[in-house]
């Protein structure tokens, strides 16, 4: 891969790839090493590598979805899981799984749908992130410092997980297995250059995080005007919120956040919830974790009932 010839040609800036004499070294190292089914493997993330800096990045959860899979394949891993980490927990975020396993795995999607986890609780992950490296585990179900409970739902016969790193913190981690085999310490190699891989399309999604925050601003003000405008809401004095919304009662919630959980609370999915408010399923995953967040809950019917809770506890007038 010509990075000179990207940083030349405007597709990448140098900073994104400033430890890439590191990586491209690593990579031509396991290639020497490795066997022609490796190599393959190796040539076609450096190829996916090559199309990732040049292409544009969209919303934050859509260029992880659109990376992580690729990266997954391309890697050789069977299943491989990319969270997000932040106050302490741990967020399920993108699961791969190879395609002729994908109808098993429905009770482990299920589970990790909306399903943060206690770093307390996940020593092994905790591990990784509080000391910045990738682990390996090759007795998942008796190893003391695993989250049984996950163990129990995804049956890994060992997995490595590594963090991602970037601007100096840890943003999220990646797991990976073979499902049916034992991890190796190779299997630790190519999740430690994942990583590296998708540090680089977070720091480019970091760049554009604040645009994002912008444009939700900018939603909460036409949902406002789509309440006052259905009869929904009364326009109040500038600059307050609709009544229907209810800020005083989830002050921690924007406009956005209000019209998403009500329709939450009604039992719309992602799914729904996005095409009744003309964006990505990916923006709404979003903006369900902030939502957890401010809530302080994990699921979404800790939510819906946190949520009610708030209403119903709120004074008449």
């Amino acid at each position: 891969m010509d990075v000179a010839r990207a940083i030349r040609d405007g597709k990448m800036e140098p900073a994104e790839f400033a430890d890439a004499d590191r990586i491209l070294g690593q990579l031509d190292a396991v290639r020497r090493g490795a066997g022609r089914a490796s190599v393959n493997r190796i040539l076609a993330t450096a190829e996916l590598m090559r199309d990732l800096v040049s292409a544009d990045v969209g919303a934050p959860d859509e260029a992880v979805d659109a990376t992580f899979r690729p990266v997954a394949a391309a890697l050789g891993f069977r299943r491989a899981l990319f969270s997000t980490v932040d106050d302490g927990r741990w967020w399920p975020s993108c699961l791969f799984v190879e395609h002729g396993l994908a109808d098993t795995h429905l009770r482990l999607r299920e589970y990790l749908l909306d399903n943060p986890i206690d770093l307390h609780q996940a020593q092994v992950e905790r591990l990784a992130v509080k000391g910045c490296e990738p682990h390996l585990v090759t007795s998942p179900h008796t190893h003391s410092m695993t989250y049984k409970p996950l163990m129990s739902v995804s049956d890994s016969h060992g997995y490595v997980v590594a963090p991602v790193v970037c601007n100096r913190t840890v943003v999220g981690m990646i797991h990976a297995d073979r499902f049916d085999e034992p991890a190796t310490a190779a299997d630790l190699e190519r999740v430690t250059f994942s990583t590296q891989m998708m540090a680089m399309v977070a720091e480019r999604v970091a760049r554009r995080r604040h645009l994002a925050e912008l444009a939700t601003r900018l939603a909460d003000v036409v949902t406002y005007a789509e309440e006052v405008l259905a009869g929904r809401a009364d326009l109040g004095p500038a600059g307050t919120a609709p009544s229907s919304v209810r800020r005083d009662v989830h002050p921690g919630l924007t406009v956005r956040q209000h019209s998403i959980m009500r329709r939450l609370c009604e039992g719309a999915t992602n799914v729904q919830i996005a095409r009744e408010l003309g964006v990505s399923e990916g923006t709404v995953k979003t903006h369900v974790r902030n939502i957890y967040r401010a809530l302080g809950v994990r699921s979404r019917a800790g939510a819906a009932a946190a949520y009610r809770a708030g209403l119903d506890s709120r004074p008449t007038r």
